[in-house]
C-alpha cells in the first residue's frame, strides 16, 4: 500500500448485533488488504469497536415516534492508524469519558466496554448531535 493510501469501508444497518459482525467482518478484510497489520493492532482495535458497537445497540433508545435506532460505520485502515466513525440515530446519550473506572466486583459483567476501549485506543470521543458519533483512533504500532 502506498505510503499515503487510506482504504476504508462504510457498513449501514439496524442497532441489531448482527451489525457487529458485519463491521468486524468487513475490519478484518480491510486489514488484509492494508499491508501487514500487526495482530495486536487488529486485535485491539477490533475489541474497541466492537464494545462501543455493542454498547450503542444495548443502551441506545430511540427518538419518540422512530420506528428504529439506525448505525452507519465507517471503518479506515492506513500505514498510520486504524479510525473507526459509528453514528447512530439514538437519543443523544450523556457519558463522561474522563472518569472511568472499572466495576468494584469482578464479576460484574457490565461495565467494561468504555474502560477496556480508552485502555486499547490513542483516542476515543463521543460527539452528540441528531444521534451518537464516537471516533476511535489507534495508531499503528511499529
Amino acid at each position: 500500500m502506498p505510503v499515503d493510501a487510506q482504504k476504508c469501508c462504510e457498513i449501514d444497518g439496524s442497532a441489531e448485533l448482527g451489525i457487529v459482525e458485519e463491521v468486524l467482518d468487513a475490519f478484518d478484510q480491510l486489514c488484509e488488504g492494508s499491508g501487514g497489520v500487526a495482530d495486536e493492532d487488529q486485535m485491539q482495535f477490533a475489541l474497541a469497536v466492537s464494545e462501543i458497537l455493542t454498547n450503542m445497540i444495548t443502551h441506545g433508545r430511540a427518538h419518540p415516534g422512530a420506528a428504529e435506532i439506525a448505525i452507519h460505520a465507517k471503518i479506515c485502515v492506513d500505514p498510520h492508524q486504524l479510525q473507526a466513525f459509528l453514528r447512530d440515530t439514538a437519543e443523544p446519550i450523556n457519558v463522561a469519558l474522563d472518569n472511568l473506572s472499572l466495576p468494584d466486583d469482578v464479576l460484574e459483567e457490565s461495565g467494561r466496554g468504555l474502560v477496556i476501549s480508552t485502555m486499547v485506543l490513542d483516542r476515543l470521543e463521543r460527539q452528540t448531535d441528531s444521534g451518537n458519533v464516537w471516533t476511535l483512533q489507534r495508531f499503528r504500532r511499529p
